[in-house]
This record gives C-alpha cells, structure tokens and sequence, in this order.
C-alpha cells in the first residue's frame, strides 16, 4: 500500500540543501584526509594545490550527484546550484576563518563539477526505494 507522505525529493529547496550539505561533508572529510597524508607521507607542499582541486571536484560532484539521482530531473542546472551552495558555505567558513573570499575560480570548478555530477545522477540507474 502506497505511503501518503511527501519525499524528501519533490522539494526543490531542500533537497538541493541536503544535498549540498552532503557535498560539503564529503569536502571536509576529504580535506582532513588530504591534510593527515600531507603530514605524514609528503615532504613539501608541491601538490598541496592538487589535492586541494580535487577536494574541490568530488565535493561538488557528489552533492550534485546525489541531487540528480533522487530528483531524476534538471540535472545540469540544479547541479549548478548545489556546486553554487557549496561555495557560499566554503565562503561562509572562509570568512569565519580567514577574513577573506575565495577565489572565484573555485566557484567555476565547484559549479562545472556539481553540473557534471547532475548529469551524472540523473542519468545513473533509479534507486530502489525512491517513492514516485
């Protein structure tokens, strides 16, 4: 018998904000292992920029992602915006932290990769227990 209860995926808004808060969970996860192998296994700070750039990338990715696969509808430009949200809270902890702005080429690579990985969600196989 089918539930009457709403998903959490035919909201727009918070879908978007659960997924972006999925996408920077998994940038700061990234970034504390990124930093534990800097200090342990790295002598100098030649590739610190790298990993920092694919901090980056997955972060915007898998929050997309995880937008497109369970909203399975305008993936490029919802994408976009959770790449977007992302930005404004790495803005948000970037003037907590440091007093100033990132760059705006971080909001060009966090916007390009939540667009691909919107695609990609809403191109990947259905989940199993989506309600629709």
């Amino acid at each position: 018998m089918r539930k009457y209860r709403k998903s959490l995926w035919e909201r727009t808004a918070v879908s978007i904000a659960v997924s972006s808060f999925f996408g920077s969970l998994c940038g700061m996860v990234l970034a504390m292992l990124f930093s534990v192998f800097v200090y342990l296994f790295m002598d100098n700070t030649q590739f610190i920029t790298a990993l920092a750039l694919g901090t980056l990338v997955i972060s915007g990715f898998s929050g997309a992602f995880l937008c497109g696969k369970y909203r399975r509808k305008h993936g490029l430009a919802e994408g976009l915006v959770c790449g977007t949200v992302i930005f404004a809270v790495l803005a948000v902890f970037s003037l907590i932290f440091t007093g100033s702005l990132p760059d705006t080429g971080k909001l060009i690579i966090l916007g390009l990769s939540g667009a691909v990985g919107g695609i990609s969600g809403v191109n990947s196989k259905r989940p199993e227990k989506l309600m629709n």
